[in-house]
């Protein structure tokens, strides 16, 4: 069966991985009106997957499951429609070029936002936009004494932030504010092969910000046990402030 999977991010590049290693073929695709960023040549692996241009390239030298990908410059997705013969055909401009794929399913994985639908906020004093309710850095609204953690607000959409979020909540109501939360430094992790995980800025993000780095780094091509479990594909990287 084909597939193609509009969305390049931490939920559809490693779907796209598992299809391919099921015997799918697929087609991926990362759309600029979808709000994908280039990283290195081409432009999948996407920013929104991987942060640091190092590791895309990693990630993009490793990944060999026959996975179709408009590189270049980032598509622009206008329309998906059923083909004469039953198939899925989705259609986007690249380079101002009119093209477009064909396959038996199309998957959207282009992320998720707050489902506000329901909560009849529209009733009460509680602000919030599309991306979700709005809160303080204790995860307070706009009205005292109610609080908003997890997806609804849209700060941090990782699971182990909902439940510091809630942490969070608990000290305020509790009257211990000298904890402030750091969503800058939450850890991430996402599940392509090789496994993707970071935490802090990224070498990019240092230079942007005039903050005097050093880099330290390992492959695990150099590691015995990742040699004896066969997972020499990637590397590990810290970095550090200049003074240390």
């Amino acid at each position: 069966m084909d597939l193609i999977i509009i969305g390049a991010g931490p939920g559809g590049y490693p779907t796209a991985i598992a299809a391919a290693q099921a015997g799918l073929q697929v087609t991926l695709i990362e759309s600029k009106n979808l709000g994908g960023t280039c990283l290195g040549e081409g432009c999948i692996p996407t920013k929104t997957l991987c942060r640091s241009a190092e590791v895309a390239d990693t990630l993009r030298e490793s990944h060999n499951y026959g996975i179709a990908l408009p590189e270049g410059t980032m598509p622009q997705v206008t329309a998906i429609e059923k083909a004469a013969d039953g198939q899925a055909q989705v259609h986007f401009t690249r380079k101002g070029k009119e093209e477009a794929v064909v396959a038996d399913r199309v998957l959207m994985a282009v992320g998720r936002g707050a489902r506000l639908a329901g909560l009849a906020l529209e009733n009460t004093s509680i602000a919030y936009t599309p991306r979700g309710i709005e809160v303080d850095e204790w995860m307070q609204t706009s009205v005292p004494g109610v609080y908003a953690i997890g997806d609804c607000n849209g700060r941090c959409q990782l699971a182990h932030a909902a439940t510091y979020q809630g942490k969070q909540a608990l000290r305020h109501i509790l009257g211990q504010t000298d904890h402030p939360i750091r969503l800058d430094i939450v850890p991430s992790a996402v599940f392509t092969v090789p496994e993707l995980a970071t935490v802090g800025l990224t070498e990019e993000e240092c230079q942007a910000q005039g903050i005097a780095y050093t880099v330290r780094k390992a492959n695990y091509l150099s590691n015995g046990k990742a040699l004896a479990a066969g997972a020499a594909e990637g590397l590990v990287k810290q970095i550090y402030d200049a003074a240390t």
